[in-house]
């Protein structure tokens, strides 16, 4: 079904967008039919966010409500694999060490790790109980919203938004803020649930990553946030996409215990349920994880992660 008359793309201002997901509550999730980028329609208003943000509980929801981000805890000062990947990507593209601003930081996990690897750590962060945390462990943490910390022109040399672009109302003002407060040759890396993933393709419109987290607005693929890093002038460095994650629903069927956990669950952010933390299980996830990780390359991730340079 098309709609017209209310919708305007917030990439690329078309205003023809299909239909794909309609939810018992109202909300509706679209395509536009120029772009492709998918995103809620019509979005939430700020109060209705803002209030998610605010909880105390925000990095600690159950599935239903938001997706929780207990991964980004501080906890022991050891990076992941993912972690250690992407500081060295980052020190790779700007070998000189400077001031690595993280948007959307949380409680600051990922500043320390970059403090420790040589950068001047500096965030940005709307919940404001996660700000209060991240400050007790002695980082500079804005609170607030990248416009609203108001940073001045070329004063910073890496932007990061780790799971962030998927929450902003309009990516490509985020994205001309980066610019704006980004040196000549800095870099910005984004990384978003992958809406163009085996996943994402298997499933359609019953793909979790347009269900769980009501606070998502936006559902980019490859293509569509490298639409959006050009149109805000910056080079893109680097695609690749991260845990291949197949639809158990379809294996198994829908209303099986596994497929109902796993649609539920959120590669490397949410804790599996525990129907799938028995051995057997996550003996199988990992051999799964090992013989699909081929098509991380082929941009069937679930996660999508970008670096990119701005032009000078």
């Amino acid at each position: 079904m098309a709609i017209e008359s209310t919708f305007s793309c917030v990439l690329c201002n078309g205003n023809k967008a299909e239909l794909i997901v309609r939810e018992t509550d109202g909300r509706t999730i679209v395509r536009c039919c120029n772009c492709s980028l998918c995103c809620v329609h019509p979005f939430p208003s700020e109060e209705a966010l803002n209030s998610i943000y605010q909880k105390a509980d925000y990095f600690e929801a159950h599935v239903g409500t938001q997706i929780g981000y207990s991964i980004y805890k501080v906890g022991p000062l050891i990076a992941s694999k993912v972690e250690q990947d992407r500081l060295h990507e980052l020190a790779r593209l700007h070998p000189q060490r400077g001031t690595l601003l993280d948007v959307g930081c949380a409680f600051g996990r990922f500043l320390l790790l970059a403090g420790k690897a040589g950068w001047q750590p500096l965030g940005v962060e709307l919940s404001a109980p996660a700000v209060k945390i991240a400050r007790e462990s002695g980082l500079d943490v804005i609170g607030g919203t990248l416009q609203t910390a108001d940073l001045p022109d070329a004063s910073v040399d890496v932007v990061t938004l780790w799971e962030v672009i998927e929450h902003v109302r309009s990516p490509l003002d985020e994205l001309g803020q980066i610019a704006r407060i980004l040196k000549p040759g800095g870099v910005v890396a984004l990384s978003t649930p992958n809406a163009a993933s085996l996943r994402a393709r298997q499933e359609g419109p019953d793909w979790y990553g347009y269900h769980v987290s009501r606070e998502h607005l936006l559902f980019f693929t490859p293509q569509t946030l490298t639409f959006a890093l050009k149109s805000a002038g910056f080079r893109i460095s680097h695609i690749r996409t991260r845990k291949v994650d197949p639809s158990f629903r379809r294996i198994f069927g829908k209303n099986t215990s596994v497929a109902t956990a796993v649609s539920q669950s959120h590669p490397g952010i949410s804790k599996p349920a525990p129907v799938l933390q028995s051995a057997p299980i996550q003996a199988l996830i990992r051999l799964k994880e090992m013989a699909l990780s081929p098509l991380e390359m082929a941009g069937l991730g679930h996660t999508l992660e970008v670096y990119a340079v701005k032009v000078s």
